[in-house]
């Protein structure tokens, strides 16, 4: 049977206001004092890099809140089907799965990320920004001196 992540699941699994398990870092998953940074945003982050590929809730075979802190802890990741690395740009897979790194600092960076993603959603076919305004600027020349 599909476990389905419903509203009353969902309000099971936070974790005392630290938020939802699902998407939960490794180091927040510890028992007593926990010691972590921003990175665990990133991590989440991944996770749901993860979603936009699969379009599946994250943990879903899971039955139980200690089933995917087991599992996150050990260093278990989601999974992405081959029919879906098949439609995602590896870079998107790479970056994804960088976010989700056992070690906070082997997770980039927000910067990193934004430049990452700025990179991956540049259109291929077209040439360097500067090149256009080169071209461009080399246009309007030619054109103000054959009126």
């Amino acid at each position: 049977k599909e476990h389905k992540h419903d509203e009353e699941t969902t309000v099971t699994m936070m974790t005392g206001g630290q938020g939802s398990i699902i998407w939960m870092a490794p180091e927040m998953m510890g028992s007593g004092k926990r010691m972590y940074s921003s990175r665990i945003d990133i991590f989440s982050h991944g996770v749901v890099l993860w979603e936009l590929v699969t379009h599946k809730l994250p943990w879903a075979e899971c039955k139980t809140p200690n089933q995917i802190r087991k599992a996150v802890r050990e260093g278990t990741r989601l999974q992405v089907s081959e029919a879906a690395r098949a439609t995602a740009p590896a870079e998107f897979l790479e970056l994804m799965g960088q976010c989700m790194a056992q070690d906070p600092t082997d997770r980039p960076t927000f910067d990193v990320i934004a430049e990452k993603t700025k990179q991956m959603c540049r259109p291929r076919f077209l040439p360097p920004p500067s090149f256009c305004f080169s071209s461009l600027s080399s246009s309007i020349l030619l054109t103000s001196k054959h009126p």
